[in-house]
């Protein structure tokens, strides 16, 4: 890992195609593992003063290109939508991506003590935390269809990443809500649910267009297959 690491900084890697019309959410990913693993190891490499001065100088690069989230024309301040029916009515920022860049930001921020990159963070997250539905369900798994309990999962899994890390720094967040939408805490709770009753997921993961009159439409066959697929990959995941 050391080694890698190392090699990246030096060579300025690896670099982002910023001029891409694609979301990137490999980058994404790659980059706040690389990051989580410098948070873990970085004490054991002994680096030297001016190594440290240049892995700033990456972080900083490797965090900026995580941007833009979005292609042109989806601005940023927009909340996410509770309960879309396709892919072009979402955003990056909204999914999994999203709450990623958050810890990323964060880390870069604690690794820098940069604090623009923490005040991202917090953007990032709230922006996020705006496409939780009042139930603490994450408003994506209504285009998931039979992985929908694992997109929650997943999910909520980087949030409460994100929430770990930043009672680092600062004070817990466990009752932050966006509007009237669930808390940090409710919707860890709901995923939590989803391993003891998967049907919970019902309501809004089963229907493409995000409601229980939808689901209802879909054969119990079809239904029932797919609760049994979900479960399945919920306990594999």
């Amino acid at each position: 890992v050391r080694n890698v690491l190392e090699t990246w900084i030096n060579n300025d890697a690896p670099r982002r195609d910023i001029e891409t019309n694609q979301v990137n959410f490999g980058y994404v990913l790659l980059i706040n593992k690389a990051f989580a693993a410098i948070e873990m190891l970085r004490d054991e490499f002994n680096w030297s003063d001016e190594f440290n001065l240049k892995f700033n100088d990456w972080v900083k690069a490797r965090t900026l290109e995580l941007f833009p989230t979005d292609k042109a024309g989806r601005h940023v301040t927009r909340y996410c939508n509770q309960n879309p029916t396709d892919y072009s009515q979402i955003n990056e920022a909204c999914k999994n991506g999203g709450i990623l860049r958050a810890q990323a930001l964060l880390r870069a921020g604690i690794f820098t003590n940069d604090v623009e990159f923490v005040e991202m963070a917090y953007v990032a997250f709230h922006r996020f935390m705006s496409g939780v539905r009042k139930d603490g369900s994450v408003a994506l798994d209504s285009i998931r269809g039979c992985t929908a309990a694992d997109y929650n999962i997943w999910a909520t899994q980087f949030m409460s990443d994100f929430h770990e890390l930043w009672i680092q720094i600062g004070n817990p967040l466990w009752n932050f809500r966006v509007k009237n939408y669930a808390s940090v805490r409710e919707t860890i709770e709901y995923s939590l649910d989803l391993y003891e009753d998967i049907e919970k997921i019902k309501k809004f993961g089963l229907a493409k267009g995000g409601s229980l009159e939808n689901a209802v439409v879909v054969d119990n066959e079809k239904v029932i297959n797919c609760l049994l697929y979900t479960t399945d990959a919920a306990d594999e995941g």
